[in-house]
């Protein structure tokens, strides 16, 4: 049975390209009754041309995404390897969110010793990565220079998580061979959290929020709004972690804190969680566009 009779009306089952829905009995010169999108554009898809720029602005900020995931979850590895004694929760406190942000606590395990080791190389490089990643996803869509207006929100998501993450990596290798027991290592971790990661991050994700609601992904722009505020207090709750931690040592096997450290940590999964999916339907968006072939002549206009 052909899919549309001679009075153009479709006899078959046919799923709406844009929602899905069921366009079975509609003329081809009607609108889908959920969208309102023509059902001859989901028989004959119009063939859309995203100019060069375009282009390569979705494959600039895909990448930024893809590299701000991979060293978010290095910085994470690191995180948890790193030791510190005579604190509640070890780690727990610097983890302080599980996912995708600008990291800076484990800049710390650089400092320990004399020899950082592979933990220390590691935290760095992570780090350089999630800077070169901002770099990227802050990419203009419509320049092809670095001149932004000082009062955009571009130009400040931009640079400030650089400024404060190259001024915290100038602190950590200028206290070079400190001891896990030294006190000046807590004021650091504080400093870490609260100088650098909280603030960083969550001008982070107001970008992306943002960036999700000029590309019309408005549920991804509720989750990274929702986000940043609950990466602020996740963060404030590290940084309280981190300064009463020797005084809370003494009552690690306390019902209500060992409570208070699982809701602490379920609140940081699922925010990661939800993160990550805004994050793959940002991808999902800009993945058909970055994967257009720029044709010769269009790119040498």
């Amino acid at each position: 049975m052909p899919v549309v009779d001679e009075t153009r009306v479709l006899r078959s089952d046919v799923s709406c390209s844009k929602c899905g829905y069921n366009l079975r009995g509609l003329e081809s010169s009607a609108c889908c009754p959920e969208c309102d999108q023509l059902v001859a554009d989901t028989l004959s898809p119009p063939i859309v041309v995203f100019p060069p720029a375009q282009i390569r602005w979705a494959r600039f900020v895909g990448l930024g995404l893809v590299l701000l995931v991979i060293g978010s979850f290095i910085s994470i590895g690191v995180t948890l390897n790193m030791y510190f004694s005579n604190e509640f929760g070890g780690t727990v406190p610097r983890v302080n969110y599980l996912g995708p942000k600008v990291a800076a606590v484990q800049l710390l395990q650089r400092a320990l010793g004399y020899e950082p080791g592979y933990l220390g190389v590691n935290g760095v490089t992570s780090g350089l990565m999630i800077a070169c990643a901002i770099i990227l996803i802050t990419t203009s869509p419509t320049e092809r220079n670095w001149h932004e207006p000082l009062w955009s929100l571009r130009f400040w998501a931009r640079w400030t998580p650089l400024v404060l993450f190259g001024g915290f990596l100038g602190l950590t290798f200028g206290c070079e061979g400190i001891d896990t027991s030294d006190p000046q290592l807590r004021k650091f971790a504080v400093a870490a959290v609260m100088g650098v990661e909280a603030p960083a991050t969550i001008l982070l994700y107001v970008f992306l929020r943002q960036l999700s609601r000029e590309l019309g992904l408005l549920n991804a722009a509720r989750t990274f709004t929702i986000c940043s505020m609950l990466i602020g207090l996740l963060m404030i709750a590290a940084a309280t972690m981190v300064v009463l931690g020797q005084h809370l040592a003494y009552d690690r096997n306390d019902f209500i804190l060992q409570i208070a450290v699982s809701v602490y940590m379920a609140v940081s999964l699922c925010t990661a969680a939800a993160a990550l999916g805004a994050v793959i339907r940002l991808l999902s968006e800009l993945a058909p566009i970055g994967l257009r072939w720029i044709a010769p002549k269009q790119a040498a206009q």
